[in-house]
């Protein structure tokens, strides 16, 4: 199971987005050479594997300067956020134990985890350059232009449906995360269940039943020697005296 980013530690996903953000390919990011872990390899050096590229996502990293800047600048934009917030989504779910099982495979509802990061992260960059690209509302002659204020309002429009599609997509994955949060709560249900249905019921009933038995047996024996003990202590010293003097 992958731990948990600790303070001042990001996830993997929270690092994806930062570098796609950034124009980075994020599978360049700590690549597997021999046994090590190596910041940004070139490819020919490295084979890419599932088991790869999930430790890359299992990894806590710390942040550059420039890492922190590109965060900081989406969460100053709203694509940007719902970016960064699926990011931290994407990661509670990948490090929920009961992901890593078959089940989400077996019934086929398994989330792409990394391409749906990925398309967030690379609209959120588009919405941006879209938004600056449109600039402020028209002031001045141009507050004065029909057109160019219905142009504004139009594009200004469509970039605040995307806006509201790419939010609808984080409420569906925050709703999934819920999902794999259940299941993983039943599961950890079903494997006390089955760990402790291994106590063997017969066996340990029989055993209940020895064990007291056994503790019957200790008891009158105890009895036994108390009752021992009163007839044969009083008489222990005059025996031993008896017992001196005749040798």
């Amino acid at each position: 199971m992958a731990r948990r980013p600790g303070e001042g530690e990001y996830g993997g996903f929270a690092i994806m987005v930062a570098d796609i953000w950034l124009g980075r390919d994020f599978t360049l990011r700590a690549r597997a050479v021999g046994l090590s872990w190596l910041p940004f390899v070139d490819a020919p050096e490295h084979h890419e594997t599932p088991e790869i590229a999930r430790e890359r996502l299992n990894r806590n990293y710390r942040l550059g300067d420039d890492e922190r800047k590109a965060l900081e600048v989406m969460s100053r934009k709203q694509a940007g956020r719902i970016a960064v917030t699926a990011a931290h989504v994407a990661d509670s779910i990948h490090r929920t134990p009961v992901w890593g099982r078959d089940f989400f495979d077996l019934h086929s509802v398994r989330v792409d985890l990394t391409a749906e990061i990925t398309y967030l992260t690379e609209a959120a960059k588009t919405l941006a350059e879209q938004d600056k690209l449109l600039g402020p509302a028209p002031i001045a002659q141009r507050a004065l232009d029909a057109e160019i204020v219905g142009v504004y309002i139009e594009k200004s429009r469509i970039l605040d449906e995307r806006i509201d599609a790419l939010l609808a997509r984080l409420e569906a994955l925050d709703a999934y995360r819920a999902i794999v949060t259940e299941v993983q709560r039943r599961a950890d249900r079903q494997d006390w269940l089955d760990r402790v249905n291994t106590i063997d019921d017969l066996d340990s009933a029989a055993s209940a039943v020895a064990d007291h038995h056994h503790a019957d047996a200790l008891r009158d024996t105890a009895v036994e020697s108390h009752a021992w003990a009163q007839v044969y202590l009083p008489n222990l010293g005059s025996l031993t005296a008896r017992l001196t003097a005749a040798g």
